[in-house]
């Protein structure tokens, strides 16, 4: 309870930011609700003086008073609606972006743990549950109460004694209301939490079918997503008889006093204390004093809904960032030489990844990185990235220890080539401009032709212009990674990195794609993580990893020569070439 106050205050803060439209649009809203209270006044002055009267002149200028109020009353609601859907849309955007700048500040630690469903409910149901309750939920609420202190003034000063009468089922509406509001509560977190497990099996299903059916798991998986969905059934029927319920109740209650009224008001009219205009202006009044008393009820049930989803988003907001920079980082010019001193690195405080780890990369040299797989080569550069930091030692470029640079330009300055590149359902052209947007045609086309893509790329029927399918699910394997390396070389960095980026193609395209990328960096620092040995033969130094420790060291013909383990992995690497030819 502390901690969802705690949210909501944090939550509100965030609401004012834009407090010069909440100003004007509860302006709005207050006029809309303070007009209605006239409306039941004149009808009586209708009713009981100009009709009684029999003054058409009055009954016209009454009707003319009426409809104006009733225009202004609406024109009052359009504005306030209008607003409070602009700030709320606003609030929405900058929630989301929020959200998506925090997810890129965490460490690599959150990243693999995290579920991508569950971070893509949050980003879009939870963000747009909290659109009402930053809008009109909260500021209604006063429009309501100030509604509901007009008509009880002019209700008492009508008829005190019906007024009582009126207000005598109130209590029972108080206690079934929070009776309903923690049922719901409890019963919305549940449905939340299995409407995040939809997310994130469509988000592992979608993509897979194909995988699934030539693993025949479509039986595994149609049970798993069946269980959920009789889950989610099951608690969204509950939730909708909670939701009808309540509201049924509410209702019932308001029926009841409204046939007191008119019972306990008829026989007063009958007795001639009073008037029958009065009484359906009673009537009228009362209905207005119930029903804001109704709304905060249908708003306390919403608010309900809408806190379990302003709980979860500050519950990811408040993932720690522990990877951080002092004063906002150095941002000098990056040669490219780097270091590894006596670096130790586990996951999970446990066995250790990289233990007493020295390295030197050096611009202008091919440095190569050897190990079995799990043996630490892939986060040397998960490392250098800052994605994690060591538990003990340090990393340094040119000198200087990274955790003094500037974060976002490190990682701009260091690019890495992985074997599963990233590609987003767009044309090959923009997926080649992701790492710098403004390059040039000519510049695209030698990049392609440098990697062998470039006659593949024209014999499509858009060319450059073709959709390459989520994930580069119309490429190939080797595809896939010839665009990758292209888009590598197309924003050059002091330091490069091919994690195993070569692994897909067969060797001969292999040996020729990696020999022009060699010569065409060959002023700068380029780290091989290679699994296939060789592509590495003339690396100018190789490191050979073996559970986390440097093993061996040293160039190709040194550590061939040596018949140890580099030996070892080497002919492992070309027996295993042989078998695939």
């Amino acid at each position: 309870m502390k901690s969802e106050f705690k949210n909501l205050t944090r939550f509100l803060k965030l609401v004012f930011k834009y407090k010069k439209w909440h100003v004007v649009a509860a302006f709005f809203m207050l006029c809309s609700a303070g007009s209605l209270l006239f409306l039941p006044y004149l009808t009586m002055n209708m009713i009981d003086g100009a009709i009684k009267g029999q003054s058409f002149k009055w009954l016209i200028q009454l009707v003319g008073l009426y409809i104006l109020i009733a225009i202004i009353q609406n024109g009052c609601k359009i504005i306030s609606d209008y607003m409070y859907s602009v700030i709320g849309k606003r609030m929405v955007l900058d929630l989301r972006l929020t959200i998506i700048k925090h997810l890129f500040k965490l460490p690599g630690r959150f990243h693999s743990d995290m579920q991508a469903g569950e971070m893509i409910t949050i980003l879009n149901h939870d963000t747009a549950a909290v659109e009402d309750l930053s809008t009109k939920m909260i500021f209604s609420v006063l429009s309501e109460l100030c509604t509901a202190f007009g008509m009880f003034l002019f209700l008492l000063y009508l008829q005190p004694d019906l007024l009582l009468l009126t207000l005598l089922l109130q209590p029972i509406l108080l206690v079934t209301q929070k009776a309903f509001s923690k049922r719901i509560s409890t019963n919305m977190a549940q449905y939340r939490n299995h409407l995040g497990q939809f997310s994130i099996d469509m988000q592992q299903f979608v993509p897979s079918v194909i995988d699934i059916l030539m693993l025949k798991g479509k039986s595994f998986f149609i049970h798993k997503l069946f269980s959920n969905f009789r889950s989610m059934l099951r608690l969204g029927i509950k939730l909708q008889f909670l939701f009808s319920t309540n509201v049924s109740v509410a209702g019932l209650i308001g029926t009841l006093t409204t046939a007191m009224i008119f019972g306990y008001g008829g026989y007063k009219v009958i007795s001639g204390t009073l008037t029958i205009g009065g009484l359906i202006a009673f009537n009228q009044y009362a209905q207005r004093l119930l029903g804001p008393i109704i709304q905060m009820v249908q708003i306390n049930t919403k608010f309900r809904q809408s806190m379990v989803s302003v709980n979860r988003i500050f519950q990811f907001l408040d993932q720690e960032v522990e990877i951080k920079q002092i004063k906002g980082g150095a941002k000098p010019d990056i040669i490219g030489h780097v270091a590894f001193d006596e670096v130790y690195f586990c996951y999970n405080e446990k066995k250790p990844v990289l233990c007493d780890i020295n390295l030197q990369f050096r611009t202008g040299e091919i440095t190569a990185i050897v190990g079995e797989s799990g043996s630490g080569k892939s986060t040397l550069s998960s490392l250098l990235m800052r994605f994690w930091d060591p538990c003990k030692g340090n990393i340094y470029i040119d000198g200087k220890e990274i955790r003094d640079y500037n974060l976002y330009f490190l990682r701009k300055w260091i690019t890495v080539v992985s074997q599963d590149g990233y590609f987003f359902h767009d044309t090959i052209v923009n997926n080649l401009k992701l790492s710098n947007p403004n390059v040039r045609e000519k510049d695209i086309i030698e990049a392609v032709k440098k990697v062998d893509l470039y006659s593949f790329i024209m014999t499509l029927p858009d060319q450059f212009n073709t959709m390459i399918g989520d994930r580069g699910s119309k490429l190939s394997g080797g595809q896939k990674q010839r665009l990758a390396l292209a888009r590598a070389y197309l924003h050059p960095t002091p330091i490069v990195i091919f994690d195993e980026a070569t692994s897909a193609m067969d060797t001969i395209t292999e040996a020729h794609v990696c020999q022009e990328l060699y010569r065409t960096l060959s002023n700068r620092t380029i780290i091989v993580i290679a699994h296939r040995l060789s592509t590495i033969t003339q690396a100018d130094m190789i490191y050979v990893l073996r559970d986390g420790n440097v093993v061996e060291q040293g160039k190709h013909l040194d550590l061939f020569e040596q018949k140890g383990y580099y030996y070892e992995l080497y002919m492992k690497s070309l027996n295993a070439a042989y078998s695939q030819s």
